[in-house]
């Protein structure tokens, strides 16, 4: 979560006072517990763990439907990785994204954002040596991070904060550090407390990037995570599952009532368990026995449980996998209707993405200049998210040879999954045509001869008989 602050509080940036810096930690701290909840709901600690009983037989079940629709909307963003093309040479870029493995930390990062619905990322110079250094690019937990903006329109950032507490070596609190990353000077605290009244700085360091080296990227314009709207029927759908499973144990549990019978006598049994048993006598012919139970209706129960993960997977956007309708053999058409929400909300997502990413071009486009000496021009760059759809290819590869009076090949390429080049497959069939030219001429050629060879021989035969 990015923290507004007025620009007059802050003359300088680059160098932020204590109480600055502790009013924005403040701010930051009133979120942590929304965060924290959405945090435990990913990992399956949700809301019906803490519910109680009278009977310890009595268990709390968990439908992790949160980790689902997270788990759904990172495979289906991140699955294939984020494509780079440009005229412009950006080979020195695109050796960057492999040292720092960036299509991992893509899926790092989009899980961040489908959880909390914001993630921070965070560019700096590792030490690898004496006078060596690695450029890397790493997401940071936004709980214990986040960007400052000033109060303009274009929201400008001026400075990030990342800060963590510490311990010694028998567990116990040692305080803070807190780290300001701001576009010229990076600077390094330890805190006591977050109200940064006692600092002891620990050191300041040249910023090589010369801009804001922590970016926030953004799920959807309210930063709101993938299942954080469903909570509530998440919750709903955790009661009703164990309210059945308890059933079913209290029906097990449940004392058994007898009408018209009578207790004759207590027998001693060494085989019992408990030592003894009940004899009864039925003076009653109508005497009957039943369990006192209150059982609950479950085909009304069943009906509501599937009302509340149609809501579910309706609002959340996230399509019924098990669904009967999701057959393997429709047409890539049919099945882009049937997860039409999730591609609206992939759009969204792409939006935001590319922004942060944009903004993480910047600065690499920065540091490859400084450290290796390099010009990038990232104007030109076309950032691509191809969502990761299971691909019908003979449907592909018959309307791509279909659409070739009225469409430019370069184009129709694209429309394959594993392409993100078009240019380099025209110029792989060209040279792939141009070789089997040259193979069926050299045939031709060899037949040819093999004529040629024949008629020589034949005149040759002509004469001798003359």
């Amino acid at each position: 979560m990015s923290i507004t602050i007025a620009r007059k509080f802050v003359p300088d940036p680059n160098n932020p006072t204590a109480e600055v810096v502790a009013r924005c930690i403040e701010l930051h701290q009133a979120e942590l517990k929304r965060l924290e909840r959405l945090n435990n709901y990913y990992d399956g600690n949700h809301d019906i763990k803490s519910k109680t009983y009278d009977k310890d037989v009595y268990k709390n079940t968990v439908v992790n439907e949160a980790k689902k629709i997270t788990d759904l909307n990172v495979a289906f963003a991140t699955g294939n990785a984020v494509s780079y093309s440009s005229t412009d040479e950006i080979e020195p870029l695109l050796d960057v994204f492999k040292e720092v493995d960036i299509e991992g930390h893509d899926v790092e990062l989009e899980k961040d954002l489908s959880v909390f619905g914001y993630s921070n990322e965070l560019h700096y110079l590792k030490p690898i040596g004496d006078d060596e250094t690695k450029i890397m690019v790493q997401k940071i937990d936004p709980r214990g991070s986040f960007v400052v903006t000033d109060d303009t329109l274009d929201k400008e950032a001026m400075f990030g904060v990342r800060y963590f507490e510490t311990f010694d070596l028998n567990n116990k609190s040692a305080g803070y550090e807190v780290e300001i990353y701001a576009a010229t000077t990076l600077t390094f605290y330890t805190v006591q407390k977050l109200d940064m009244k006692k600092v002891t700085e620990l050191e300041v360091k040249e910023n090589p990037y010369g801009k804001v080296p922590l970016i926030e990227f953004r799920n959807n314009e309210e930063k709101q995570g993938d299942f954080e709207p469903v909570i509530d029927l998440i919750d709903a759908y955790n009661t009703l599952t164990t309210d059945r499973l308890n059933d079913k144990e209290a029906h097990l549990q449940a004392i058994l009532v007898a009408y018209g019978y009578s207790i004759v006598d207590a027998i001693n049994d060494t085989n019992d368990a408990k030592g003894e048993q009940m004899a009864i006598d039925v003076p009653d012919p109508a005497g009957r026995t039943e369990f006192l139970t209150n059982p609950l209706d479950e085909t009304q129960v069943e009906i509501l449980a599937n009302r509340i993960k149609e809501d579910l997977h309706e609002i959340s956007n996230t399509p019924n996998l098990n669904d009967k309708d999701f057959a393997g053999n429709i047409s890539g058409e049919a099945m882009k209707w049937k997860i039409f929400g999730l591609l609206n909300n992939l759009g969204m997502k792409q939006r935001y993405f590319i922004k942060g990413i944009r903004k993480r071009l910047e600065l690499l486009q920065a540091i490859i200049k400084v450290k290796l000496a390099k010009e990038v021009d990232i104007t030109n760059i076309e950032i691509k998210m191809t969502p990761f759809i299971p691909a019908n290819l003979s449907e592909i590869i018959s309307n791509i040879s279909q659409s070739q009076e009225f469409i430019p090949l370069q184009h129709s390429l694209s429309w394959l999954p594993d392409v993100d080049d078009p240019s380099q497959i025209i110029e792989q069939l060209r040279e792939q045509k141009a070789e089997s030219i040259e193979v069926n001429q050299q045939i031709l050629g060899a037949s040819t001869g093999f004529e040629d060879e024949k008629k020589e021989s034949e005149t040759d035969d002509d004469e001798s008989e003359d």
